[in-house]
């Protein structure tokens, strides 16, 4: 499914909705032909009937879209708590001693760097960045061996690993819930679903075979749309409408502008 984060944007909006109303006039146009049409007598109950099926449709697909939008949402939090952290770590790191602090601190900015220019494209493919992960492992290890050279230092520490063990959360969080789809089964009932509630105002008598094309076209648009949103959305990590590094760039630039200020 990765392919379909690389398509224009707007090119994969128009083709989810074009594909599905086709799919409904086709639906339309060969139950006329087959007369696979509810009679006018029957249109009572069946209207109910399919008035309970789209209603319990509709009721799927919103919980679906608040699903996306919440893991999206979530990686979005994920991404601002790992600058907080990051920056936090940066500026504890200015009360050690030589020679830790400028290494830790080199690190540290190089680990924002590799994030915002390697890792993210990287992971907008599905991709595992190897240099990145290099580059925290390292800062996670001096940190684990600092030695303290001062009292201050001796207290500094353990509020130091506190801060690192955040941010390898946060990136954890990142990283994992940006990954995730809501899988293959859920797709087959949302495309099911929608087959079924369209399909069925097809079987309804209408007299005019472009009114009803107009309606169900309209029905299957709109379902098109719904489904082009969570397509979107799915993935808080690919394609275009993904999450983006702003929160790590302002804290990279925020460091940097420590880092000058230091000289």
């Amino acid at each position: 499914m990765l392919w379909l984060y690389d398509l224009n944007l707007w090119f994969l909006g128009s083709s989810v909705v074009a594909v599905s109303v086709a799919v409904a006039w086709t639906v339309c146009i060969t139950a006329r032909r087959l007369n696979w049409l509810i009679r006018s007598e029957d249109e009572g109950p069946a209207g109910l009937m399919h008035q309970f099926i789209g209603v319990l449709y509709a009721v799927a697909l919103a919980l679906l879209v608040v699903r996306v939008q919440g893991s999206y949402a979530q990686v979005e939090q994920a991404v601002v708590n790992e600058a907080s952290a990051l920056s936090n770590l940066y500026r504890h790191l200015d009360g050690l001693e030589e020679p830790g602090r400028s290494r830790l601190q080199k690190l540290t900015r190089q680990y924002l760097d590799s994030v915002i220019q390697v890792e993210w494209p990287d992971q907008r493919n599905n991709k595992v960045s190897e240099p990145t992960w290099a580059i925290i492992d390292s800062l996670e290890r001096e940190l684990a061996r600092l030695w303290p050279a001062s009292a201050h230092d001796q207290a500094l520490i353990p509020e130091l690993l506190t801060e690192s063990t955040n941010l390898l959360d946060r990136r954890r969080e990142r990283l994992f819930v940006g990954q995730q789809g809501i899988g293959v089964t859920l797709w087959v009932v949302i495309v099911l679903g929608g087959i079924v509630t369209v399909g069925y105002a097809c079987a309804f008598e209408v007299h005019s075979l472009r009114t009803q094309l107009a309606v169900t076209g309209m029905m299957a648009g709109m379902f098109g749309l719904m489904a082009f949103l969570i397509i979107a959305m799915d993935h808080p990590l690919w394609g275009d409408v993904s999450v983006t590094p702003d929160a790590l760039v302002t804290a990279r630039d925020n460091i940097n502008r420590l880092a000058r200020e230091a000289r």
